[in-house]
C-alpha cells in the first residue's frame, strides 16, 4: 500500500499500526530497527554541499564594478600613483571581505535548523523502553511522550492524555494545539491535524505515545530546510543600478582615454603628454571612491537603525528596505503580542470592558474567583507561568481586583479535550470554567447581579449568541460557572450557576496602527500572512485597516488551487493570508515578487524562514524569532516592533537619496573635467590642466566632499513620496540631465577662466593655476547644491550638514597648500595667486550655485502662489 505522506493524519490509528507493520504495545525489534535505518538514513536533516571557504572568498571579487577599479588600481600604479593605487586596492578588499561574511553567515540558517533536533527519544524496542540517539529513530517506532519533551520526529498519536503542544514556531498559531488521536479530513491545514506531532515542537501539556511516520528530510521541519536551499537570493536593487553604472562608467572610461589622446596627437601634442593625459583622465572619470562611500553610507544606516533595535545583518539590505512596495507581515508576534490578554466579560446581561471594569455584583466576585483560581499556573514572587489563556484569565482577574488570592484547592479535575472542563473544589465550592456550549449544558441557573435565577432555553440561546458574535470575531472565549454546595466530587460539574463569558484575545501592539498609517502614506501595502483561523485573521486585519471584508481575504487551500500561470486576477486584491503552511508563504512573496514589487517578509517562526530568506527583504523578530529565522533574515527587530520597520524603510530611502547625491556630484564633477581636457584639445588651445593636476582634483574633491553628501539626514518629505520601481534607473527623474547640465557648466566655466588668463596675463603657469583652482571651486560650491533635488542650498541652510562644511573647509586647505607651499608649487606647476585673481575665480565659480539658489526660491513662490490661488478658486 502506497501512502502520501499527507495521508497519516487521516488514518486511524490501528490502520497506521498496521501500515507500518508494528504492535504499538512492543515496538519495533532492534533487527528490524536497523534493516530500516540502513535503507532510509538517520533522522536528521541533510546540507547542500558547501562551497570551499577559500572559492567562496574569491567569488567576492568577480563583480564587474571590482574588475573596473582593478583595472583603475593597475593604471595608477603604472604611473606612478602609488597612494591612490594602494587606496582603490583596500577599498575593493574591504568590500570582499564584507561580502564573503554576508555569505557564510548566510549559510548558517540550516545549522540553526538542525539545532531544533532533540538529542535522546524513549521508544519502545522489543517490548522494552529503550533511550536511544534522536538521529537513530525510524518509521515505525513507537515514541514515548511527556509533558516538556521535544518531539524527536514526526509522529502519528497513538495516545493521547490531555496533551498540548506548542507549534507556533511551525504553523504561526499563537494557540497551543489540544492534540487527539482520532483521525482527521484529509483536507485539514497543518495546525489542523490535531492526531500529530511534528518534529521539533514541543510537549506544553499531558503525555502520550506516538508511531513515527517521517523522519529527517521528510518531516514537516525538514520540507522546510530543504525550502531553505531553494529559496533564490536575488541582487538587491542597489546592486543591480551600480553594477550597470559600473558598465556605463567602463565604457567612459576606455572612450575618454582613447579620444582624448588620439585627437591631441593627431593635433600636434607630445605623444607621451596626450597618453599620460588621455589616461589620467580616465582614472578620474572612475569615482573610484564611490563603493567606499556607499559602504561608509549603508554603514552609517546601520549604525542609525542599531539605535532604534534593530541589527542589519547585510549592509545592502538598509537601502532595499527603501525599495520596499509590499510589506508581508506575520500576524502572531509582529502585528500582536503573541500573548493572550482577558479583553471583556459578559455577565450580568451585558459585556464590559476588562480596562474600566466596574461592576460590584456577587456575579462579577464570583466569576473572578473563577479566573483566579480554576486553573493550573505557577506562581512566585516574580512571574506567573502555564497555559498562556489561564495566565490571561489570572491577569485579567488581578486588573480588576488585585485583592483576589488565591487560595487552597481541595479537589481538581483537569482540563480534558473530550470534556472540554476543567473544575476545581474549595471547602464545598465548586469552580468551573471551559468551553461555552458545555458549560451551559452543566447549568440550570444563572447568577445576574445578586439573584440567583433558572436559567431558561432562551437566556441560553442569547448567552450562545454572544458567544458566537465574539468568537467570530477572532476572540476565544469561555464560560465560567459555580456550584455553592457541592457534597462529593462527582456533583462538582452539575446543576452549575452560570456566571459569565470572558473573551480573550491576543492583543495588537500599540505602535503597529501608526506604523501601519506611516507605510500606507508612503505608498507601501502591508499583506498579513497567518496560520490562525480566516475569522481572527479578518478580525485582527479590520482592525489594522489592512482589510476591509472577506472578500480580501484567501485561504491557504485556496492559494494551492490558484494558477501560477496565471495568479494576478485571484490574488490581486487579497490582503490577508490565512491557515497558510511555509510553502504558501513563498508562493505568496514569488507572486507579489513577479509583479515588480519589492518585498519585505517578515517572521519570527521556522515556518517563516524560507519566505525570509526568498523574500527581498527578510526581517526577524529578536524576542519572539527562533535562531533559523534570524540566520535566513536580513536584519532582525531586537524589540519585535513592527513602527522600526517603517523607520528602517525612512532610513533606506535617505540612504538611497544620499547615493544620488554624491554620484550626481561625482559625476558631473568628473565630466567637467573631461569635458575641460576635451574642449581644449578639440579647439587645439594649450592643455589647461597637467596630468598630475587632474589626479590631485580628483583627490580633493572626490573623497570627503563627496562622503558629507552621504552623510546628510533624510529628508521627513521622502516617506510621502511613492515607492522607486524596482526596474527605475540610477539617472532616473532627471538626474542624468542634471548631471549633464552642470558638468558642461563645469567645463565651459574652467575653459572661460583658462582663456580668460590668457588673454590677460599672457602667463601659461598662470592661467593653468586658475583653471586648476577654479576648477575645484566649481566643485566645492556645487557640491552644496548637491544636497537635494527639490530644496536650494539656501533653504536648507548652510550649516544643518556641519560634516559637509567641514569636508568644503579641508579641500579649501589642500588646494591653498599646492599654490603656496614652494615645493609644491615646483611639483604641481603651480604660481601663487593674487587678490584680484581670486576674486575672478571665486566670482565666476559661485554664480551657478547663487542663480540656482534663487531660482529654486523663485520657483517655490509661484509655486505656493498658484496653490494658493486653486483653494481660493
Amino acid at each position: 500500500m502506497v501512502l502520501s505522506k499527507k495521508q497519516w493524519y487521516a488514518m486511524d490509528a490501528k490502520e497506521v499500526a498496521n501500515a507500518l507493520n508494528v504492535d504499538r504495545e512492543i515496538g519495533l525489534s532492534n533487527k528490524e530497527a536497523a534493516t530500516r535505518l540502513q535503507a532510509n538514513g538517520k533522522n536528521k536533516l541533510i546540507a547542500k554541499k558547501k562551497d570551499n571557504i577559500i572559492f567562496v572568498f574569491l567569488r567576492q571579487f568577480c563583480d564587474f564594478m571590482v574588475m573596473v577599479l582593478l583595472g583603475a588600481a593597475i593604471i595608477s600604479a603604472a604611473f606612478g600613483e602609488i597612494i591612490d593605487a594602494a587606496m582603490i586596492m583596500a577599498i575593493i578588499i574591504l568590500n570582499g571581505i564584507l561580502g564573503f561574511v554576508q555569505e557564510y553567515k548566510a549559510e548558517k540558517s540550516l545549522e540553526s535548523l538542525k539545532e531544533l533536533y532533540t538529542d535522546e527519544a524513549t521508544v519502545f524496542r522489543d517490548g522494552k523502553k529503550q533511550i536511544i540517539p534522536a538521529e537513530n529513530l525510524v518509521s515505525g517506532d513507537v515514541v514515548v511522550l511527556n509533558q516538556g519533551c521535544k518531539i524527536p520526529a514526526d509522529l502519528r498519536l497513538l495516545q493521547c492524555f490531555n496533551m498540548e503542544v506548542e507549534e507556533s514556531l511551525l504553523t504561526g498559531e499563537s494557540r497551543h494545539v489540544t492534540k487527539e488521536i482520532y483521525a482527521v479530513d484529509k483536507a485539514a491545514s497543518l495546525s489542523e491535524q490535531k492526531s500529530m506531532a511534528f518534529s521539533g515542537t514541543t510537549i506544553v501539556r499531558g503525555r502520550g505515545l506516538g508511531v513515527v511516520v517521517a523522519t529527517g528530510m521528510a518531516t514537516e521541519m525538514g520540507k522546510i530546510a530543504d525550502l531553505l536551499t531553494k529559496a533564490t537570493v536575488e541582487i538587491t536593487p542597489l546592486q543591480l543600478k551600480l553594477k550597470k553604472l559600473g558598465k556605463y562608467l567602463i565604457a567612459i572610461c576606455v572612450a575618454v582615454c582613447a579620444l582624448v589622446s588620439a585627437v591631441g596627437i593627431i593635433m600636434g601634442g607630445d605623444i607621451y603628454t596626450m597618453i599620460l593625459t588621455g589616461v589620467s583622465l580616465g582614472v578620474a572619470s572612475i569615482p573610484e571612491g564611490l563603493p567606499a562611500i556607499v559602504t561608509i553610507c549603508l554603514a552609517l544606516g546601520v549604525w542609525r537603525l542599531a539605535k532604534c533595535n534593530a541589527i542589519v545583518k547585510k549592509l545592502p539590505a538598509v537601502e532595499t528596505l527603501g525599495s520596499t512596495t509590499v510589506i508581508c507581515s506575520d500576524k502572531t508576534g509582529t502585528l500582536t503580542e503573541n500573548s493572550m490578554e482577558a479583553i471583556a466579560l459578559y455577565l450580568d446581561g451585558s459585556w464590559e470592558k476588562v480596562k474600566g471594569f466596574s461592576s460590584k455584583s456577587a456575579a462579577a466576585k464570583n466569576a473572578l474567583k473563577v479566573m483566579v483560581n480554576c486553573n493550573s499556573i505557577l506562581e512566585n514572587d516574580e512571574n506567573i507561568s502555564g497555559d498562556p489563556t489561564e495566565v490571561a484569565l489570572f491577569n485579567g482577574a488581578l486588573n480588576i481586583d488585585d485583592t483576589i488570592k488565591k487560595e487552597k484547592i481541595d479537589e481538581e479535575i483537569p482540563f480534558d479535550s473530550k470534556r472540554r472542563l476543567m473544575s476545581v473544589l474549595i471547602g464545598s465550592k465548586s469552580l468551573v470554567k471551559g468551553a461555552p456550549n458545555t458549560v451551559l449544558q452543566c447549568c440550570n441557573k444563572i447568577q445576574q447581579g445578586n439573584r440567583s435565577l433558572d436559567l431558561d432555553i432562551k437566556t441560553k440561546d442569547i448567552i450562545r449568541r454572544e458567544f458566537a458574535n465574539y468568537s467570530q470575531n477572532g476572540y476565544r472565549v469561555l464560560a465560567l460557572a459555580y456550584k455553592e454546595k457541592v457534597n462529593k466530587v462527582t456533583e462538582m460539574e452539575s446543576a452549575l450557576t452560570f456566571l459569565a463569558l470572558v473573551a480573550i484575545a491576543d492583543p495588537i501592539r500599540k505602535d503597529v496602527y501608526n506604523a501601519l498609517f506611516k507605510a500606507n502614506t508612503a505608498g507601501i501595502k502591508t499583506v498579513m500572512i497567518t496560520g490562525d483561523d480566516k475569522g481572527t485573521a479578518l478580525s485582527v486585519a479590520k482592525e489594522l485597516g489592512i482589510a476591509k471584508d472577506e472578500n480580501q481575504v484567501m485561504l491557504g487551500s485556496e492559494l494551492q488551487e490558484v494558477n501560477e500561470k496565471s495568479p494576478k486576477k485571484a490574488l490581486d486584491n487579497k490582503r490577508v493570508f490565512a491557515r497558510v503552511n511555509p510553502e504558501d508563504k513563498m508562493k505568496i512573496v514569488r507572486y507579489y515578487k513577479s509583479q515588480g514589487e519589492v518585498v519585505a517578509m517578515t517572521g519570527d517562526g521556522v515556518n517563516d524562514a524560507p519566505a525570509l530568506k526568498e523574500a527581498d527583504i527578510g526581517i526577524a523578530m529578536g524576542l519572539g524569532g527562533t535562531d533559523v529565522t534570524k540566520e535566513a533574515a536580513d536584519f532582525i527587530l531586537t524589540d519585535d516592533n513592527f513602527a522600526n520597520i517603517v523607520e528602517a524603510v525612512f532610513q533606506g530611502r535617505g540612504i538611497y537619496d544620499n547615493i544620488r547625491k554624491f554620484i550626481r556630484y561625482l559625476l558631473s564633477s568628473n565630466l567637467g573635467e573631461v569635458l575641460t581636457m576635451f574642449i581644449a584639445v578639440i579647439f587645439g588651445f594649450p592643455l589647461p590642466l597637467l596630468p598630475l593636476q587632474i589626479l590631485w582634483i580628483n583627490l580633493v574633491t572626490d573623497g570627503l566632499p563627496a562622503l558629507a553628501l552621504g552623510l546628510d539626514k533624510p529628508s521627513p518629505s521622502l516617506m510621502k513620496a511613492q515607492p522607486r520601481k524596482k526596474d527605475e534607473g540610477i539617472f532616473a527623474d532627471g538626474l542624468g540631465l542634471k548631471i549633464a547640465l552642470r558638468g558642461i557648466l563645469i567645463g565651459v566655466t574652467t575653459i572661460f577662466v583658462f582663456l580668460y588668463a590668457i588673454i590677460t596675463y599672457n602667463d601659461i603657469n598662470i592661467s593653468r593655476t586658475m583653471a586648476f583652482t577654479a576648477l575645484v571651486f566649481c566643485q566645492l560650491f556645487y557640491v552644496f547644491d548637491c544636497r537635494s533635488e527639490y530644496e536650494s542650498t539656501f533653504a536648507l541652510g548652510i550649516f544643518s550638514n556641519v560634516y559637509l562644511l567641514l569636508a568644503v573647509g579641508i579641500s579649501v586647505i589642500m588646494q591653498y597648500v599646492v599654490l603656496y607651499i614652494p615645493w609644491l608649487q615646483q611639483v604641481f606647476h603651480t604660481v601663487p595667486l593674487t587678490l584680484e585673481q581670486w576674486g575672478i575665480i571665486l566670482f565666476v565659480t559661485a554664480l551657478p550655485t547663487i542663480i540656482s539658489g534663487i531660482g529654486y526660491e523663485i520657483k517655490k513662490i509661484v509655486n505656493n502662489s498658484i496653490i494658493k490661488k486653486e483653494k481660493y478658486i
